[in-house]
């Protein structure tokens, strides 16, 4: 195996195997950190794959991409197995701009790959062993699965939207994924991610849930959002859901990420349920000001304690919202510098006075999450829970309230 490489084409590949966390750095960990090269002199291509037996990722360059020779050419064709985190790591050290040279040496005890880089005074050279790996396999298990395409940027908005509402408790295993719907008709999404205190959603479709059956994947969290965050966001992506893993593909790179269990799943609350019916019980909107809530919540928080949190009172004929956290020393109420919302932009439905206790941290991180200026209070009947909405009609959120 012989080929050369600009050093910013092989680093640009090798970051997205890095970034979709699918090798391990583990030295003890040997078969997960293995990082598979092929090169093809007919095809003239190079193609990177990794695998820690629970997310595979794939990365290839040809030459065709970059239509010239200089930058990167196939001589011989073959493949070797080496430490995928040393191999990156190695190729940081070239100068930029610098063009690498690899080549398969034998020898009586071992296969090795050189690496070398014409300098201004003389050559750099390293060998990687070969990595005995008869066990490694670089794709997915096979599995039937459903496909659609959908834009790698509506998917990433999407996914962002409520990954940080994911639950991270252990004994919750079955809330540690973002199940997902993708309509095929319509090409709408829908996500919904939930730690039993708040439930947030991104529904392209609005509350009502349309007559077709979605393509439903609920894979784990971080691994799906690693994934989506090492593709480019101007292109289409090719999604295929299978019982245990889910592939994302793109131009030249796939990613397959492990999915939530399918019986743990089946135990994810029925949220378009939820929301519908908490929507149908809001008896006073209120309109507010995103900046001032943000930094009426980070002043009440310095005084709060966690297991009282924050009180919100929502005062209709004067207009205002006061936060008030409990003091965890004397009981006290500690009133902070803005504990007073002031720019309430409107009111609608009942005119009537509430005061609601939250866990500030959950609301602050909420509050901090919404885009836009403009964020709705809504109040639910007995205020068992608030509604949040925001200028993105996309983006809804329960959040329960402190009884």
């Amino acid at each position: 195996m012989k080929f050369h490489v600009r050093k910013e084409e092989l680093k640009s590949k090798l970051d997205i195997i890095r970034k979709s966390r699918s090798m391990t750095k583990s030295v003890s960990d040997d078969m997960g950190s293995i990082l598979l090269i092929k090169a093809n002199a007919e095809e003239k291509s190079l193609k990177f794959y990794s695998s820690n037996f629970y997310i595979w990722s794939s990365s290839s360059i040809i030459v065709t991409d970059i239509n010239d020779t200089e930058i990167f050419d196939v001589e011989l064709s073959g493949e070797i197995h080496l430490n995928g985190p040393n191999f990156i790591d190695f190729i940081s050290t070239f100068p930029d701009e610098s063009i690498i040279t690899f080549e398969i040496e034998e020898s009586n005890d071992n296969t090795s790959l050189s690496a070398k880089c014409k300098k201004i005074k003389g050559t750099k050279k390293v060998n990687f062993f070969k990595i005995e790996a008869n066990d490694f396999d670089p794709n997915p298990p096979v599995e039937d699965r459903k496909s659609f395409v959908i834009s790698c940027e509506k998917l990433l908005k999407a996914v962002e939207s409520v990954e940080y509402a994911s639950d991270v408790n252990e004994n919750r295993q079955h809330l540690f994924g973002i199940l997902t719907e993708f309509y095929p008709t319509t090409g709408n999404i829908a996500c919904c991610a939930t730690d039993t205190i708040r439930i947030v959603s991104y529904d392209e479709l609005g509350i009502e849930k349309v007559s077709e059956e979605p393509i439903v994947l609920s894979p784990i969290k971080a691994s799906f959002i690693n994934a989506i965050k090492t593709m480019n966001n101007k292109e289409d992506v090719t999604i295929e859901v299978g019982e245990t893993q889910t592939i994302l593909r793109q131009k030249n790179q796939w990613h397959s990420v492990p999915n939530v269990n399918k019986s743990l799943n089946d135990e994810f609350p029925n949220w378009r349920e939820i929301f519908k019916k908490y929507s149908e019980e809001v008896k006073t909107s209120f309109f507010i000001n995103k900046n001032s809530v943000s930094e009426c919540l980070r002043s009440a928080k310095l005084a709060s304690h966690t297991k009282y949190g924050v009180r919100a009172s929502f005062n209709c004929s004067e207009k205002t919202i006061k936060f008030a956290a409990d003091n965890i020393d004397d009981g006290s109420i500690v009133k902070s510098l803005y504990e007073e919302v002031e720019t309430i932009e409107d009111i609608q439905g009942e005119e009537t006075d509430y005061s609601i206790l939250f866990i500030v941290d959950i609301l602050t991180e909420i509050v901090s999450n919404l885009p836009g200026n403009t964020i709705i209070f809504d109040i639910i009947n007995e205020s068992k829970a608030l509604l949040i909405r925001c200028e993105d009609p996309a983006i809804r959120i329960i959040i329960s309230t402190i009884q």
